[in-house]
């Protein structure tokens, strides 16, 4: 489907109709033709294997990029609506919402080079270490692992990739944007600016209690503690940091590896559910 980035007002409600309509019958041909009809399958469904397909894969030039996917714009503006009220196809076709990946395999394990990671080598991994990171990297790319946040004002996605390394692993990270909605001082300031530029998004969640209901329907509650509070879960090495030893490195490998293990599926499971209801199939 070939929409515009921009519209002007009196079309701007029946573009949305249209793309939201696509969404829909994307997302219901992608289960019956790709996973012979049982929505089940999409748990362990690794997206990056779509890339290349014109109806699924599309991602408008972005090149191997999944956030850019067809498919997945198609589930995430479905699921995440009771996040973003005013969510639809057409704002992330549009850039007024970004899809972004929570857990990355790039920090830890650097890029993959044949059957290695280019990180990870230098740290002599064993067959097994490799079985497993391999098994992630895969698991890394299911649509549990993604999530939708507004970009007007400036995009936090993008915001990830370039604030200093101590806030790019997913807990550092959302603790930063739960400082920013409650205003905590000493706070990172790019995300602070971020979230203000798109404050009239966030504006629901800017009280008590805000961030933990925001993470409820964001299905991000795996993050939190008891108390609806951001914890550091994480040990948040890199891969190329210096003095780092093979122990130091396969400890934070194995704490980072079982969190994710256990929490992307979960996530799947819960978007599926989601995704159940909204096509009731």
């Amino acid at each position: 489907m070939e929409l515009p980035r921009k519209v002007d007002k009196a079309k701007l409600s029946e573009t949305i109709v249209a793309a939201d309509k696509y969404a829909t019958n994307l997302v219901s041909d992608f289960v019956r033709e790709k996973l012979d009809g049982d929505l089940a399958k999409l748990r362990d469904f690794d997206l990056l294997t779509l890339y290349g397909d014109e109806k699924y894969g599309n991602t408008d030039g972005y090149g191997c990029v999944v956030e850019q996917m067809a498919l997945v714009k198609a589930i995430c503006s479905l699921v995440y609506k009771p996040a973003w009220s005013e969510l639809s196809y057409y704002g992330i076709h549009s850039y007024e919402y970004s899809i972004g990946i929570l857990n990355t395999s790039a920090m830890l394990l650097g890029c993959p080079v044949g059957d290695d990671f280019k990180g990870m080598a230098k740290f002599n991994p064993t067959s097994d270490h490799l079985k497993r990171a391999w098994a992630f990297y895969h698991l890394h790319h299911t649509i549990g692992n993604y999530v939708v946040w507004p970009s007007k004002g400036g995009s936090i996605v993008h915001l990830r990739e370039n604030i200093p390394r101590r806030y790019r692993y997913v807990d550092t990270y959302l603790s930063e944007i739960h400082k920013a909605l409650d205003d905590v001082p000493r706070m990172q300031m790019d995300v602070k600016a971020s979230i203000y530029g798109a404050r009239k998004y966030y504006k629901k969640y800017k009280r008590a209690g805000g961030f933990a209901d925001m993470c409820h329907q964001l299905m991000l509650d795996d993050y939190l503690d008891y108390h609806g509070k951001s914890i550091i879960l994480f040990d948040g090495v890199w891969s190329d940091q210096k003095d780092l030893t093979d122990e130091h490195y396969f400890k934070a490998f194995d704490n980072y590896l079982t969190f994710c293990e256990q929490v992307i599926p979960h996530r799947s499971d819960l978007i599926t559910k989601r995704l159940t209801q909204t096509l009731l199939i």
